[in-house]
């Protein structure tokens, strides 16, 4: 799809700094409290949107905003997660107003959502991406954040969510800016989660690691453009799922999945941008997946629905399952993860 990639070859990969270096912490980057908690049963219900690419209630939108409704009154969850590449109107008061429309049939039930960005987002009409982010916080049932200013990209942060009681945090959701492109060589490519990024998350891992007495809290990440360890998961995990079109990653390697297999806290990671892909794959306890394209405004395949991953934490051990469920009401894939 993305071909040009191709063209570039891999560029060679960075590594973590041996000690890094200090992100500044302020009020609010490491919360200890959330509205977000386990149901009386044990179980915590995400529904991870991936590129639903808004214009501005288009009659494609209206579509997507058919299957989303669809698939939340099914599901009835206790999260959303929009995956980036989510509004990609020129204007900043068209892309607040395309976020009230998109959300709507989250808002209207309830139910809290965050966001992240994609590749896409102010891409268009000279916005940039601080300002496209900013433009809608503070939206209704809205949990995203700017995250610490510090660090690169716009929307880093974590979520915890609390036992049944509401007292106890029991597991984390980071959600990481992937950014967008860069030149490198005088060539446009993918941008990557960049080291300060890599380093807050370090930290960060580590700060709620020595409030848990040393133990990991199991923790999930959400972005937007792929890791090139999808490639190697895909050749080698175990895999339920299709792979419609090529890994499009950044060719620089950051280092941020070296990063979650020494910190040991992070389960899977959930990414959306290469919209007929689907697959989530395992290797040796950490899953990488994709959440599937929900959006009829942009490219897709013959023959294969628009839907959304479903992802259900439990409280009591590290384990979650999985699923997709398609425009149609059809859920398929479902796994049981360890």
């Amino acid at each position: 799809m993305r071909n040009w990639l191709t063209v570039i070859g891999l560029l060679t990969s960075l590594t973590l700094l041996t000690g890094c270096a200090h992100i500044p912490v302020k009020k609010g980057d490491r919360p200890l409290e959330s509205q977000l908690k386990f149901r009386s049963n044990g179980s915590f219900k995400i529904v991870a949107f991936g590129d639903v690419h808004w214009n501005r209630m288009s009659d494609k939108d209206k579509e997507t905003l058919r299957v989303m409704d669809s698939i939340l009154e099914t599901e009835k969850p206790d999260l959303v997660i929009y995956t980036g590449d989510n509004c990609l109107s020129d204007k900043l008061d068209a892309v607040r107003e395309g976020y009230q429309q998109l959300t709507e049939p989250v808002v209207r039930r309830g139910i809290p959502w965050a966001a992240t960005l994609g590749n896409h987002d102010a891409e268009y009409g000279g916005l940039t991406r601080k300002d496209v982010y900013k433009s809608m916080l503070g939206l209704p049932g809205n949990l995203s954040v700017m995250g610490p200013e510090d660090i690169h990209g716009y929307g880093n942060y974590v979520l915890p969510v609390m036992s049944k009681n509401g007292k106890k945090i029991k597991a984390l959701l980071y959600v990481l800016d992937s950014n967008s492109y860069t030149t490198t060589h005088g060539t446009q490519i993918y941008d990557w989660i960049h080291q300060n990024q890599v380093q807050w998350y370090r930290q960060t891992s580590e700060y709620y690691k020595q409030l848990n007495n040393g133990k990991n809290f199991p923790s999930y990440a959400f972005f937007h453009i792929p890791l090139q360890e999808y490639n190697n998961f895909y050749s080698k995990g175990t895999v339920i799922g299709v792979k419609n079109e090529d890994v499009c990653c950044s060719p620089v390697n950051s280092g941020l999945f070296s990063s979650f297999i020494e910190n040991g806290d992070i389960k899977a990671v959930f990414v959306g941008h290469d919209h007929v892909n689907d697959y989530i794959a395992g290797y040796e306890g950490l899953w990488l997946g994709y959440v599937r394209g929900i959006s009829f405004n942009t490219y897709g395949k013959d023959g294969f629905a628009k839907g959304s991953r479903i992802i259900e934490l439990k409280e009591e051990d590290r384990s979650f399952d999985t699923w997709l469920r398609l425009d149609g009401g059809d859920v398929i894939n479902k796994v049981f993860c360890e």
